[in-house]
């Protein structure tokens, strides 16, 4: 190898390991987000089944507030990444621009939504009100600038990374962001419950341990974003600037659905419905552990998270080499199978029964429901891309717009309408107050029905393309 390749490698190291730490922030901070922010709507006063609420039931809002991320993502990130395109500062360069303004910003007003939920007293009065629309208003400013930074710095790896070391960095960066979650998992539980400590004797644990937490999360956000400035130098000409697809959303969509070959249809309608599934489980399962595992904290349910993250990050290159033997769409069936078979104990067993009874026994149903689990996601995960771009053939670049769209779709429908089924099927049963019991049975309803979809599914593999 010659000094020049060996530059190159330790370049495109450097810089995978760099963009990785800024898509880090982001694993950190959604997770945190994901877990403490439900818990804290579903705790004040708005958000309790009140008169308010007679036509939406408080889980709907709920969930629909938990959208607002992936509705900002939806909306904003193409925008900025394409503007990001365009620009160019002399001496900040062309995606820095965008981390220097988005990510302070989140930072702050990440650290802002404990603070303002602090003040949210238990009874309607019009202190309670400015500091609930102080509240919701930090949500949508966090929202919105994390949608701003996520794209230019996803941007940074093929701008400063060759094409042919962009796969594994790409897979090295999305393993990152997976770190970050396991980080705030298992970090998170300890670093509120330092707070929590702290707060408890003037009766403010909650309020104290949820600050504690989001303001570590939000210095950690703005240390990474020095880290960046300081290390990564931009050129004004970014790597090999690819041939840009000439086919676009709209023509995409209209080929899948005139085809003969009906297989683009139902890969994304089964990439909407396990998306579904899925959200279910990562924006209620905080919720689910304190009212039908009897957690007393929320970061404690959250711990129990690792148990789906860390094998599911311990599974992500296998289930590649996985579908190279056996094809994606069996791969994908397997995985769907082995997450069936990996929820249904907690969606028909009586969780709360058992809790009640053998705590022990029942966590450890949860632990290894939860291992199985990540280790079958993984193998859906990983291929569901892949195979919309081996059908969409040549037109990789739309169909990828094709596959963000459906799994974007179910990330900002999915939490609003489970929360709408887990309240209606509790009222339906008579067990209103206990609507976490059925989150895993609605969840298993989505992935069964992803299965199904896949058996429409025929081309996708290597070589085959929609309509051969």
């Amino acid at each position: 190898m010659s000094d020049i390749e060996i530059k190159k490698d330790t370049s495109s190291l450097r810089y995978t390991l760099l963009i990785g730490l800024g898509f880090m922030t982001t694993g950190i901070s959604w997770s945190m987000y994901n877990t403490y922010v439900p818990y804290m709507l579903e705790k004040t006063w708005f958000f309790k089944e009140n008169v308010y609420l007679v036509v939406f039931p408080a889980l709907l809002l709920v969930g629909f507030i938990m959208t607002l991320d992936n509705i900002a993502a939806w909306v904003i990130q193409p925008w900025i990444g394409a503007k990001s395109d365009n620009t160019w500062h002399a001496r900040w360069g062309r995606r820095m621009p965008y981390l220097l303004i988005g990510i302070p910003v989140s930072a702050i007003a990440f650290v802002i939504i404990p603070l303002m939920w602090w003040f949210i007293p238990g009874e309607e009065f019009p202190g309670g009100l400015i500091a609930l629309l102080l509240f919701m208003l930090a949500i949508n400013v966090f929202n919105v600038f994390m949608a701003s930074y996520r794209s230019p710095v996803v941007a940074l790896m093929p701008d400063l990374i060759p094409p042919e070391d962009r796969t594994k960095a790409n897979g090295a960066i999305n393993l990152m962001g997976g770190l970050g979650a396991v980080i705030a998992f298992f970090g998170g539980k300890f670093v509120v419950n330092f707070g929590r400590g702290i707060g408890e004797p003037q009766g403010l644990g909650d309020e104290f341990g949820f600050t504690f937490g989001f303001a570590i999360t939000g210095i950690i956000m703005v240390l990474a974003l020095v880290i960046l400035q300081i290390t990564i130098k931009e050129s004004k000409t970014p790597f090999g600037k690819e041939i840009e697809e000439t086919v676009k959303l709209k023509a995409a969509f209209k080929e899948v659905f005139i085809a003969e070959d009906k297989s683009g249809i139902f890969i994304l309608l089964a990439i909407f419905l396990w998306f579904t599934g899925y959200q279910a489980m990562e924006t209620f399962f905080s919720l689910y552990g304190v009212y039908t595992l009897d957690f007393v904290n929320v970061e404690d349910a959250a711990f129990y998270l690792n148990a789906f993250a860390i094998p599911f990050l311990l599974m992500a290159v296998p289930a590649g080499l996985i579908a190279v033997r056996i094809g994606r769409a069996n791969t994908i069936k397997i995985g769907l199978i082995g997450i069936l078979i990996a929820l249904a104990p907690l969606a028909f067993l009586p969780m709360r029964s058992l809790t009640d009874s053998n705590r022990p026994f029942a966590l450890n149903i949860l632990v290894v429901c939860l291992i199985f689990g990540g280790l079958s996601w993984a193998l859906v995960n990983i291929n569901s891309i892949v195979i919309v771009w081996e059908i969409g053939g040549e037109k990789r670049g739309a169909y990828t717009g094709l596959y963000y769209f459906f799994s974007m779709m179910a990330a900002v429908v999915g939490p609003p309408l489970v929360g709408l089924m887990l309240s209606i099927i509790s009222r339906l049963l008579g067990t209103v107050g206990q609507e976490m019991d059925f989150l895993f049975l609605v969840s298993v309803i989505f992935l069964f029905l992803a299965f199904l979809s896949m058996f429409k599914v025929k081309t996708g593999e290597l070589g085959r393309k929609l309509g051969e």
